[in-house]
Parts: structure tokens; sequence; C-alpha cells
């Protein structure tokens, strides 16, 4: 059984400017081949099992040969594998996406072809340069600036039309033959003095932009140390950039932030750091590996005051300064690697299945268990469900789903989410962890048994649990094909042998019986009591 090939266009850098067609199949795919200007925090969004292979070409540097790249595609393909070919750019500007194309085609593997934003006019507007403009440029022209080992593409090339062209000149892949093109647009005809803009590393955090003319552009390269990836603007659109720009402007813009929490709990703050400019660096201290617990050495962090920085920025301004330092402090960890290395036994663990698989309730309790995951509780601290989780609204990612509401099936925003807090509740009660608050459903849910479930809601029913133990413990959840997993990891001396019962009658009571290392009962404790409008569901 043959497979399918995606040829995905990875847009210029910024990991925004991925369309939602090129994340779709990154999700889906066993096989992910990959450049290297393709925006590597993509592969995060692929599957636990996906394949990942680097074929990542710098210049006279390329891992793999593009004959061999087609080939591995192909072949990938013909296993019955789904193949995502992530490109830089749009996969046919100058990307090989063509011939990759005519390979699969020849031998007759599906594929599909996804665009994507070519750094040609994706870096020129973060660089604050139109690529058009009424005033500049009515047409541009993209040019390859790497010709082919056989020099056909050279030839091809008609530098006299280049150099009478009223509109904007853009060359890919042209640092190494700067000289080559300067020379040839002045010998035919181009003013010397055409603005030339060098843009590096387009659109990510590390952008730099160096202006030039067309007679003083390899000087100034050299000067400079341009090297690639660099784009090459041609054309007076070059002198908008210090009125346009804006990119290069953001109060983090150029900065690497250190983020030592786990990316499931610290999204939102990536976020804000990428929107502001920033490259944010995840570090997490504490992860499961191979079911093993591994805690990551601490790091002194920054705290970045935005409402200071503006002030100053716009001060700054106002005085004709071209130049903004941030206002930051540093942040002590309030959690050390030495706090964490008691870490190491699985105290309790629970499971459940999910038998409704509409896509609202997937969703919600795939970003349920996401948020409620890695999570460190030092000792005394409590955990609550809703804090975690937030409100379950349409803006927040919740979707449309059945819930149970006074003692009814319906459709609610966040349906799904009460069986990740049942199941992190069964994980709970195993551990020994202290509950604090718990409440159960109306009707008797479909996943646990009767007393096993724990609902919560924004009304303000929430499912809260306590850290009673000395050392600190860990709080991993995962959804995976259809089956919801909650472990709680902690010190092994606080490893407890416990077994849950239940006690029906009118109203049913959850015990949790503790026993030694001979099996001998310890103790017996009344954990919670649960009442249901009714017994059948």
């Amino acid at each position: 059984m043959k497979g399918k090939v995606y040829l995905v266009g990875a847009g210029p850098g910024d990991y925004k400017l991925m369309t939602l067609k090129g994340l779709e199949c990154i999700r889906k795919s066993d096989v992910i081949v990959y450049d290297r200007l393709a925006n590597i925090n993509y592969l995060k969004e692929a599957k636990e099992d996906c394949e990942f292979i680097n074929v990542g070409k710098a210049s006279s540097n390329h891992l793999l040969p593009q004959g061999d790249i087609n080939r591995l595609i192909a072949d990938k393909a013909l296993e019955g594998k789904v193949v995502t070919r992530l490109k830089g750019g749009d996969p046919y500007v100058f990307g090989r996406g063509g011939e990759e194309a005519e390979i699969l085609r020849n031998e007759n593997i599906d594929f599909e072809v996804v665009p994507g934003i070519t750094s040609a006019i994706g870096g020129l507007c973060y660089a604050g340069i139109p690529i058009t403009h009424r005033d500049h440029a009515s047409s541009f022209h993209v040019i390859t600036g790497h010709p082919r080992n056989d020099g056909k593409e050279t030839k091809e090339i008609d530098w006299k039309a280049l150099a009478h062209v009223k509109g904007t000149l853009v060359f890919l892949m042209g640092i190494a033959n700067l000289k080559h093109i300067s020379e040839n647009l002045i010998k035919e005809g181009k003013d010397k003095n055409t603005p030339v803009a060098f843009i590096s590393w387009a659109t990510r955090y590390n952008q730099r932009v160096v202006t030039a003319t067309l007679e003083s552009a390899y000087e100034v390269a050299i000067k400079e140390n341009i090297k690639p990836p660099t784009l090459i603007v041609v054309g007076t659109v070059v002198n908008l950039r210090e009125k346009l720009n804006f990119f290069e402007e953001k109060p983090l813009f150029g900065k690497n932030i250190l983020v030592t929490r786990s990316r499931t709990q610290s999204s939102t703050l990536v976020e804000k750091i990428s929107d502001l400019g920033g490259n944010p660096i995840e570090i997490p201290t504490i992860k499961i590996e191979k079911k093993k617990v591994k805690v990551v050495k601490e790091e002194t962090g920054l705290k970045l005051d935005i409402e200071k920085t503006k002030e100053n920025f716009i001060e700054d301004i106002n005085k004709g300064k071209s130049t903004q330092k941030l206002v930051v402090s540093q942040i002590k960890p309030k959690i050390k690697s030495s706090d964490l290395k008691g870490i190491d036994t699985l105290l309790g663990s629970y499971s459940t299945t999910l038998y409704d698989s509409g896509y609202g309730r997937v969703q919600n309790i795939k970003l349920a268990t996401k948020k409620t995951s890695d999570v460190i509780l030092m000792p005394g601290e409590t955990f609550s469900y809703n804090k975690h989780t937030g409100v379950r609204s349409a803006e927040n990612g919740y979707k449309l789903a059945h819930v149970i509401s006074s003692g009814k099936v319906a459709y609610g925003i966040g349906g799904g989410v009460c069986q990740v807090s049942s199941t992190l509740f069964n994980a709970v009660l195993y551990s020994g962890l202290d509950i604090v608050s718990r409440t159960n459903h109306s009707i008797p849910s479909t996943y646990v048994d009767l007393g096993r479930d724990a609902t919560v809601s924004d009304s303000g029913i929430d499912f809260v649990f306590k850290n009673n133990y000395k050392h600190p413990v860990f709080i991993k959840n995962n959804y995976k094909d259809g089956v919801i997993k909650c472990q709680i990891f902690g010190h092994k001396s606080d490893k407890k042998n416990i077994e849950i019962s239940t006690k029906y009658g009118y109203n049913i009571t959850t015990y949790r019986t503790y026993y030694d290392n001979n099996k001998k009962e310890i103790k017996k404790e009344a954990v919670c009591t649960s009442a249901y409008l009714s017994r059948s569901h």
C-alpha cells in the first residue's frame, strides 16, 4: 500500500506564518523530512512516534544531495507512510519542490502541495520594505542568485532586462554571487546609486537588515560580514524601511528569553515573548523520559518590566535615540533541582478510555490534559483543577461537546474535561494525596465506577487536592489513541500500597485502604461520599 506525500511550505521563519493546512499535514505525518530553513518548532506539533529526517542544506554543505532527497521521500511513501516534506518558504519558489513532485508523479505516488509564504515577500515585509508601492514599484521579480553547477541558469538570466525594469528585484541565495549580480546590473545600465538591502534570517528574532547602494553592496557585505541565508533587495522601496520598520522595534526583538516551565504550562508566556519579538527558549525543570524522571538544572531568569521599558522607549524616541535598553530584573528560581531529586517513583496512576470520539470532546480532553500536566506540587501546596484548565470557553480553545447538566446529557462548551478530572482523581486516590474538594456528577459517568468521578464547572465546583508529603510530587497527564492516562510521581519513601473500595447504599462511600508490605491492613479511611439523582445512565 502506497502512502502519501505533502510538499509543505513552512514560510520564511516566524512560527505563526505557517498555514493551518501545513500544520494539519505535520500533525498526521508518520515521517517529516525537513530543511535547514524550516522552523524546527513545527516538529513539536508532530505525533509522538513520528520519524524526523533532517536534510538541511547550507551553502556547499548538503547533508543529502537533491537526488537522494527525492528518492528518500518516494521510498518512505512506498512503505505506506504519510510523509511531510517540510521546506522553508514556498515549495515551488526556488525550493526544488517541482523536482520532488515529478518523481512522485513518475512513480504514481499520491501527493499534495501546500503553499507557503515565500521569504521574497514575507521577509521584505518584516524588514519594513513593501515589495510593491505605487510611488516606487508596480512589479517585482524574484531571481535565483545561486546558479547551477553547469551554469545554465546564469545564462538564462537576462541582466539587460533586469537592469531596465522599474520593479523591485529580489535575489534569493545570492550572497556568494553578490559581486557578479551587482556588476552585471550596473554594466547593463542600472543606476549605481539604487538602494540595496540585505535581510538575514528574515522574520526571525535574530533578523538583521543592512542597507547599501548597488555600487557599494559588495564592499558593505564584506565589511558587515553578511552570511547566508540572506535576501538581496534592489530597488527604491528599500528607502521606505526607515519609516515602515515595525518588527525590529518590538521590545524583546533579538533577545533570548529562558522559560523554565514545561511547554504545556508556559504556552501563554511563550506566545507573549514571541509576540514581543523575543526568542523563547524552553527548558523544563523536570520531565519524564521512558517512564524515568529526569531533573534539569535550574537557571536564573530575567523579568521584563514592560511598562517601564515602554516609558523609556517613548522618552528616547522623543530625544532622537534609536536604541533602547530593556528594563529587566533577575528572577531566582522558586524551585531548585535539588528540591526535585527525590522524585524517582510512580506513586499512583489511572487510565480511562474515551468512548465518545466526537471532535469537540477529543479536543477538550487534549487541551485539559495538557493544561493539567507537567505540574510540580511542593509539600503543603494544593492543586486546583479549574485554575489550571482555566475558564471553559471558546476563547480559551474549548469546543462544544456532550456535558452532564442538572441530571441530563446536553451540549455545552468544554464537554469532556470532567473525564480528565475524574481520571486524575483516581490517580490521586492511589497516590495517597489528600482530597480537599471533590464533587460527583448528578448522574453516573460511563467512564468510571460509581463514587469514582469528579465533576467540575465554571460556576465554582472544583477538584482540589493537596500534597501532604514532605517531598514534592510531579503530575504527568497524557492523551493518546483514545486513552487518558494520569500519573503522579514522588519520593520512594512516600509510596503506599493502596486499594480503593466502594460501599453502596443510599449514598455511596469511597474508601482508601493502606497495607504494609505483608499485605496487612494499616488503616482505612472514607475519602468521599457520592449521591446521584439516578443510578442508571
